[in-house]
């Protein structure tokens, strides 16, 4: 039986911690409950997670794997911004 040897300097530390690994098949997609968020708030709480689908890590666990999701992010975070906006002038008026 052949023994890990251990790494003993900064570089193969690094060179270690850079290998990615994998995971096991019969772990469960993180919730958002995993992340202390409400799954049917967006601002702040989906807002934040759905980008966490671009990154492979959570990518392979997702139901429909990998997003761009920034793109949605941002529509969804402009459209606020302008009901906001004629929010303020209907008020104002």
């Amino acid at each position: 039986m052949a023994q890990q040897t251990s790494r003993s300097t900064a570089a193969e530390l690094a060179i270690d911690a850079a290998i990615p690994r994998p995971e096991p098949a019969n772990v469960p997609p993180p919730t958002a409950a995993d992340f202390k968020l409400d799954p049917n708030r967006w601002f702040g709480h989906v807002e934040k997670a759905m980008p966490l689908l671009a990154k492979p890590r959570y990518a392979r666990t997702a139901r429909y794997g990998f997003c761009r999701c920034g793109e949605p992010v941002k529509y969804v975070s402009e459209i606020q911004r302008r009901y906001e906006s004629y929010s303020n002038l209907i008020v104002l008026n």
